[in-house]
C-alpha cells in the first residue's frame, strides 16, 4: 500500500526536472539568438541568471563568462576609439554599457575617469586656439603646455604645442613683420648727400632706428632717388652701393656696419636649420649643399638620414629650395616579363631492322660441357649450331611530332635605373681538387655553376611616360657530362645570349625573339650489298631522321606605377644671389612700381649739391 505513492512522487519528481531541464536549454537558445540578433546586454542578463539558477551546469557559466568578456572588451575598445577622436559622449556611453554588463569593472571605471579629463584638456586646447587667434601665443602656449603636464601623450595637445613653437620659429627668423614701419612705401631723393644726414632724416621720417658700427664713415657722401619703395628694399640698394651691410635687430632697429669679411663674421646672424631627408641619400644631399651654397657647417646623420646645416638665412633658403627640388621619390615600373622556350622536335623511324650480328656455335659434349680439343674432331659446319638475335627481324613503325612550350611569367617592380635579376633553373655542384706538391695532400672545393634562365633588366622613366630598358638574357642547359681521368664530372654548357636597349611607351609590349638551335640528324641501318639496290634496299634497310628546333621567344611590357616627380618652377629655378653672398640680393628689388637711380662710382654728381627728401607715399599701407 505504501509503495505506490512512493511511486508516484518519484515519477512526479522526474517530471519537475524534466519541465526544468528543458526550460533552461530553451532559455539558453533564446540567449544564443539574441546575441546573435546583437541584442548583448538582454542576452549576457539571460546568460546570467541561467548559470545562476542552474549552477551544477558549468556550460552555461563557461558560455556566459566567454560571451562577457568578448562584449566588454568590444565595447571598451570602441569607447577608446571614440575617446581618441575626440567624441566624449560616444566614448561614455560604451563604458556605462560596460558598467551595466559587468558592475565595477576596473577598466571601465577608470576610463570614466580619463574621459572626464579629456573633456577639461579638450576644452584647454579650445581655449588655447581661440588665445592664439587673438594674437596671444604666450597665453596659447601655457594653456597647451598645462594640458601636456597631465597627459603627456595627448596627441591633439603636441600637435597644438608644434605648430605654436613654429609659429614663434617664423616669427624670430623673419627679420621684419609685415605691420613694421620699414616697409613702407617711401620717395627718397638724396643727391650726393653725407650718410648721417640721409639716417637722420630717414629715422625722422620714419621712426626707425639707426645704430652705427664704430668703423662706419658717417661723413661719406651718397645719392639715390627711390619712389613708391619699400623702405628696406631701398636701403638694402643704398647700402650696398656704399659697402655696408646691415642687420636687423627688431621691427623698428637696424644696425649699419662695414661689410668687410671680418665684420660679417662677427655681425651677420646664422641660423641652424635640419632637414629629414626622405629619397636622396644624405650624403648626396651634404655634396649638393657645399657645392651650390657654399655651407661649410654641415653635419650628416646616416642612420636618421638627415642634414643640419649652419648659415646665414638667406644661405639656408637656397639649401630649403635645393633639397625640395632634388628630395622627389624615385619613379617605379613593373616589369611584366613572359619568357616561352618553344621546342618543336619531328622525327621518323621506319623500315625493317636485321640482326646485326650472326654467329655460329660450338657443340656441347653430351654431358653438356664444352669439347676439348680432341672432341672437336669429326665436328663439321653442319654440327655447329647457328646463332642469331631474337628477333631475328624488326619492323620498324614509328613516327612523334610534338610541340612543347616552357613558360616562365614573372613580374618585376623596380625603381627607377635600378637594377632587377631573375633566375630561374637550377645551381650544378661542380667540384674540383686541388694538390699540395709538399704534402701531396688533395682537397676538394665545391662550386655552383648556375644554370637555366637569367635575365637582367635595369629600367629607365621618362617624363612621357616612356620607359628605356637595358635587357640581358641568358638562356642556358647541360649538353652533357664530361667526366675526368679521377672520375669528377664536369659539364658541357649550352648558351644562347642577347643585349639590348629599347624604349617602350607605358604598357607597349615587345616581343624579342630568333634565339633559335636547330638539329637536324639523318641515319639508316642497312644489310650490306642489299641495302644499297636502288629500289629494293629498302625492304633490306632501316631509315631514322630526327628533326629538332629550339627557340626563345621574350615578351616584356613595362608598366609605369609612379612616374617622375618634377619639382616646382619655384624651387627649380631661381635666384641664388651674387658670388659673394649666396642667397643675398641687395641690388635686386621686388617687382613692383619701384624706380630707383643710384649713380656709378665716379659720374658726376646729380643737379643740386646737397638737397635731401624722405616722404613715406601717401595712401601707402602701414
Amino acid at each position: 500500500m505504501n509503495a505506490i505513492p512512493i511511486r508516484l512522487t518519484l515519477l512526479a519528481c522526474c517530471a519537475l526536472l524534466a519541465a526544468c531541464s528543458t526550460s533552461s536549454e530553451r532559455t539558453f537558445v533564446h540567449a544564443r539568438q539574441m546575441l546573435a540578433d546583437g541584442r548583448s546586454e538582454e542576452a549576457l542578463a539571460n546568460l546570467e541568471q541561467l548559470a545562476q539558477s542552474d549552477a551544477a551546469n558549468a556550460e552555461y557559466r563557461k558560455y556566459w563568462l566567454r560571451q562577457r568578456e568578448i562584449a566588454t572588451d568590444r565595447l571598451l575598445r570602441n569607447a577608446a576609439t571614440q575617446a581618441a577622436n575626440q567624441k566624449f559622449d560616444e566614448a561614455q556611453a560604451s563604458y556605462e554599457a560596460v558598467l551595466r554588463i559587468q558592475r565595477d569593472h576596473p577598466r571601465a571605471v577608470l576610463g570614466l575617469k580619463t574621459l572626464e579629463r579629456s573633456r577639461l584638456h579638450a576644452a584647454q586646447l579650445d581655449d588655447a586656439a581661440a588665445a592664439f587667434q587673438k594674437g596671444d601665443a604666450e597665453h596659447a602656449r601655457f594653456l597647451t603646455r598645462q594640458v601636456l603636464l597631465e597627459a603627456p601623450r595627448d596627441a591633439r595637445a603636441r600637435k597644438q604645442l608644434a605648430e605654436l613653437d613654429a609659429a614663434r620659429n617664423r616669427q624670430d627668423l623673419a627679420p621684419v613683420a609685415m605691420s613694421s614701419a620699414m616697409n613702407k612705401l617711401v620717395n627718397l631723393e638724396f643727391r650726393s648727400a653725407p650718410l648721417l644726414s640721409i639716417f637722420d632724416m630717414l629715422g625722422q621720417s620714419t621712426g626707425i632706428n639707426f645704430v652705427f658700427d664704430s668703423d662706419v664713415k658717417l661723413d661719406a657722401r651718397a645719392t639715390i632717388l627711390a619712389h613708391d619703395t619699400p623702405l628696406i628694399d631701398a636701403l638694402g640698394v643704398l647700402l650696398s652701393g656704399n659697402g655696408l651691410a646691415r642687420r636687423v635687430l627688431n621691427d623698428n632697429s637696424i644696425l649699419i656696419y662695414p661689410a668687410t669679411p671680418n665684420k660679417m663674421k662677427r655681425l651677420e646672424a646664422l641660423n641652424v636649420k635640419t632637414f629629414y631627408l626622405n629619397n636622396i641619400d644624405a650624403k648626396v644631399a651634404s655634396g649638393l649643399i657645399k657645392t651650390i651654397a657654399r655651407t661649410r657647417d654641415i653635419h650628416i646623420d646616416e642612420k636618421m638620414n638627415s642634414v643640419t646645416i649652419r648659415d646665414t638665412p638667406a644661405a639656408i633658403a637656397v639649401a630649403e629650395k635645393l633639397i625640395a627640388a632634388n628630395d622627389i621619390a624615385d619613379a617605379e615600373v613593373m616589369l611584366e616579363v613572359e619568357v616561352m622556350e618553344v621546342a618543336r622536335e619531328k622525327m621518323n623511324d621506319l623500315g625493317l631492322q636485321f640482326p646485326d650480328t650472326v654467329g655460329l656455335a660450338l657443340p656441347l659434349s653430351s654431358d653438356g660441357t664444352q669439347l676439348s680439343l680432341n672432341g672437336l674432331k669429326g665436328v663439321g659446319l653442319r654440327d655447329m649450331p647457328l646463332r642469331v638475335a631474337d628477333p631475328a627481324l624488326v619492323l620498324r613503325m614509328k613516327s612523334t611530332d610534338g610541340d612543347t612550350n616552357t613558360l616562365a611569367n614573372p613580374r618585376i617592380r623596380v625603381k627607377n635605373k635600378e637594377k632587377a635579376k631573375i633566375h630561374i633553373g637550377d645551381r650544378v655542384p661542380v667540384i674540383t681538387t686541388t694538390t699540395n706538391p709538399a704534402s701531396g695532400s688533395i682537397a676538394e672545393s665545391v662550386n655552383y655553376l648556375d644554370v637555366g634562365l637569367k635575365l637582367d633588366v635595369e629600367p629607365q622613366v621618362y617624363d612621357d611616360s616612356e620607359v628605356g630598358i637595358k635587357l640581358s638574357l641568358e638562356v642556358s642547359n647541360i649538353v652533357k657530362e664530361v667526366a675526368s681521368k679521377t672520375g669528377l664530372l664536369t659539364y658541357q654548357i649550352g648558351t644562347r645570349t642577347t643585349n639590348t636597349a629599347l624604349r617602350l611607351k607605358d604598357g607597349e609590349t615587345q616581343i624579342l625573339a630568333g634565339l633559335i638551335k636547330r638539329d637536324e640528324i639523318e641515319s639508316a641501318q642497312r644489310v650490306p650489298g642489299l641495302g644499297q639496290l636502288p629500289v629494293l634496299g629498302r625492304l633490306f634497310s632501316s631509315q631514322r631522321s630526327q628533326h629538332s628546333k629550339t627557340e626563345i621567344v621574350l615578351l616584356i611590357t613595362p608598366r609605369v606605377l609612379r612616374g617622375r616627380e618634377l619639382p616646382a618652377a619655384e624651387v627649380s629655378e631661381f635666384a641664388s644671389g651674387t658670388e659673394e653672398d649666396v642667397g643675398g640680393d641687395l641690388l635686386r628689388l621686388p617687382k613692383r612700381d619701384a624706380r630707383v637711380a643710384l649713380p656709378q662710382q665716379g659720374a658726376a654728381p646729380l643737379a643740386t649739391p646737397e638737397t635731401a627728401v624722405a616722404q613715406p607715399v601717401p595712401g601707402a599701407q602701414q
